[in-house]
């Protein structure tokens, strides 16, 4: 039985990199340390490991501020990480993120970058932005079936008890509250970035409670309401809240504020490739910035920062990089 369930095991990861593209043979050799000794040396200021968008928002950023001298490495010979996209013959395809939320007013950063690439078309006088609603999806456009018939949106609302929509009310309005709620130094409780999210004693305790108890708790029993916020954090984290902390869930509601737009709220920026556009838009800084298909396995930090890489493009045995100042990491 044992070998027929890991045969099963390596069949499943052998789908799983088909169907991501994933350069498991690089990843082999990570794994196994399969690297001979190194045969060039380049200084750059600054390295950026990784060219998804968080790598991709470091080049804009060191671009932008007058830094010409950084390099981005990335393992894949395409960049994008969770950004990237396929393609057939009808149409490209997200493999990955595939739509960014509506910012906040505050995320002035993203909303620069939608401007830079036509997303965000201006500002009307009255301070309401003009969007491209052909890169756009609208509310009502989730569906949810139950109890034998469709309904719009994924928030039960027919065939429920009185006691569920009790509940569901109860919640959302408790969202509503904590999405405005700030602390005692004007920090928003639930904010994102989450680094500019309040740090006060009463809003990290949320991190040490399981999202399922602190529910429990607060006398959030419904199975309808339970499904809906399992589902979500399932969607946004990867695990349900059995298991993510009640900081964690309750962030999934109150970290966006809608308070962009208020024409638009719930609508979500989208496109056949997913955020692949998005990484598009980025990849013009990265022009003769950046070596696709090599993997770094190993950093020493001495009195400078030593990073070793292997060059799998142009087959050279083994790359390292003295880097100047420390690694720096930058994202919108």
């Amino acid at each position: 039985m044992l070998p027929f369930l890991q045969y099963c095991e390596k069949k499943v990861k052998a789908l799983l990199l088909k169907i991501t593209g994933t350069n498991h043979v690089l990843g082999h050799k990570l794994w196994a340390k399969d690297f001979p000794q190194f045969s060039e040396v380049i200084h750059t200021k600054y390295l950026i490991v990784g060219g998804g968008i968080s790598g991709l928002s470091a080049c804009r950023f060191f671009s932008q501020n007058n830094e010409k001298d950084y390099l981005l490495i990335e393992m894949e010979n395409h960049l994008g990480g969770n950004s990237s996209n396929g393609q057939n013959s009808i149409s490209k395809f997200p493999l990955g993120a595939h739509y960014l939320p509506l910012p906040n007013k505050e995320n002035v950063e993203i909303i620069d970058f939608l401007k830079e690439c036509k997303i965000c078309l201006g500002t009307e006088k009255n301070g309401e932005p003009v969007l491209d609603e052909y890169q756009m999806t609208f509310p009502q456009q989730e569906r949810l079936f139950y109890k034998n018939s469709w309904q719009n949106d994924i928030v039960p609302q027919r065939g429920i008890s009185a006691t569920t929509q009790q509940e569901l009310n109860r919640f959302f309005k408790l969202m509503d509250e904590l999405r405005i709620k700030k602390d005692s130094q004007g920090k928003y409780w639930f904010a994102i970035p989450v680094h500019d999210s309040s740090r006060e004693d009463e809003v990290t305790k949320l991190e040490k409670i399981i999202f399922k108890d602190w529910l429990r708790e607060n006398n959030y029993h419904s199975e309808e309401l339970l499904w809906l916020l399992d589902y979500s954090c399932r969607d946004d984290f990867g695990l349900g809240i059995d298991y993510v902390s009640a900081w964690a869930g309750i962030h999934y509601f109150a970290g966006r504020k809608n308070n962009w737009s208020t024409k638009y709220k719930d609508q979500v920026f989208t496109w056949p490739e997913g955020n692949a556009r998005l990484a598009k838009h980025f990849s013009k800084y990265t022009e003769e910035k950046h070596m696709p298909e090599n993997l770094v396995f190993d950093v020493k930090i001495n009195d400078k920062v030593e990073v070793l890489s292997f060059d799998n493009a142009q087959k050279r045995q083994k790359r390292s990089l003295l880097i100047k100042s420390c690694l720096h990491h930058h994202s919108l």
